[in-house]
């Protein structure tokens, strides 16, 4: 099953447990055995951020790391701490819309289509994680665009442009400074106020 770890915590002396979403089996926990040692082969896919698929086994509900095979490692994160800082509030954010064991593809694709374009540095962190709260709230049905109270036109055509967008052109327009200030404190406001 692909994996993408949004959470790793030391586990025992050599261990790591990771809460990862899948595209199976929604947010779950997983054990990877013996994955701090040094030269461990789970090293990378048990990192931040890494995207693997990965073969696990259920044991009394919780999953036990057997193989894995990265994907992207979405390593460059870690080069810009801007980058990085953003990545983390993404990851976290995705922690609270997904659901324990309850396969949720879009969240997934979502995280990841906002994780790749972190990795490639060229739109601003504050305009991706606006755009990745409102396609969350937008495709898990918290909201609609007509509800949105906006001071500037070209945030209102932002956020339709947002709603009606697929993966594949989601981050692919440019606003003013002051809109993507307006869309980043909305959808953040937004955000607090609607997901628990």
């Amino acid at each position: 099953m692909k994996c993408l770890v949004l959470r790793e915590t030391e586990y025992k002396e050599a261990d790591k447990m990771l809460t990862v979403i899948s595209d199976e089996a929604g947010k779950i926990s997983v054990l990877a055995k013996g994955a701090k040692k040094s030269g461990s082969r789970f090293l990378a896919a048990a990192s931040a951020f890494a995207y693997s698929d990965m073969e696990l086994k259920e044991n009394k509900g919780l999953y036990i790391l057997q193989n894995a095979a990265i994907i992207e490692s979405f390593y460059e994160l870690r080069n810009d701490i801007d980058v990085l800082t953003a990545a983390a509030e993404i990851a976290k954010k995705a922690l609270r819309v997904s659901q324990e064991n309850l396969p949720d593809e879009e969240v997934l694709r979502y995280t990841l289509v906002a994780l790749y374009r972190l990795k490639q540095n060229e739109i601003s962190p504050m305009l991706i994680k606006a755009v990745y709260n409102f396609k969350l709230m937008f495709v898990l049905g918290m909201l609609a665009p007509e509800g949105i109270n906006c001071t500037k036109k070209g945030t209102a055509q932002a956020i339709q442009y947002i709603y009606e967008a697929g993966e594949n052109n989601l981050l692919s327009f440019k606003v003013s400074d002051e809109v993507e200030n307006e869309l980043y404190t909305l959808s953040e406001r937004l955000f607090e106020q609607i997901v628990l």
